[in-house]
């Protein structure tokens, strides 16, 4: 029933996640992110932590036990435009997996460009740049501890 389920909101959901041209993308960019530094930041992201059941298998939860949140999660890498839109979710992770192998596992990076900034928040431990040759992280600071 689950499976079924999941299925027909995937197929019923994947058009709500787009990925704007950049022409589109600054046309639609809020007035805030077009005259401050921000205006190169093509996404933002963010890896929320989803609650599970306790998992009935030690070897499971060993992976879904988060320590930040104090019970078992599955953590998703999800990438929004500056305007709100959704332009990317990746599969579940065990909560366990950190900011930075969320990244280095799945392929967000892949229609970033040349040039391109993505924002995080200071609690997205993220210390290198993207894996992509010029595409920059901006943490701003009002987000900074």
């Amino acid at each position: 029933m689950f499976d079924s389920s999941l299925t027909t909101l995937v197929t019923e959901l994947k058009g709500l996640v787009v990925w704007p041209d950049k022409e589109a993308f600054y046309a639609w960019q809020p007035t805030i992110f077009k005259c401050r530094r921000f205006r190169r930041v093509r996404v933002i992201i963010d890896s929320p932590e989803i609650r599970l059941e306790k998992a009935s298998a030690s070897t499971a939860e060993s992976t879904t036990w988060s320590q930040y949140k104090n019970l078992d999660a599955v953590k998703v890498l999800v990438r929004i435009t500056p305007n709100g839109l959704i332009s990317y979710i990746s599969a579940c992770w065990g909560a366990k997996v950190s900011d930075k192998q969320l990244v280095l596992l799945t392929d967000f990076t892949k229609k970033l460009e040349y040039g391109d900034e993505v924002m995080a928040e200071r609690g997205f431990n993220v210390t290198e740049e993207p894996p992509v040759l010029g595409v920059t992280l901006v943490v701003p600071a009002y987000t900074k501890g």
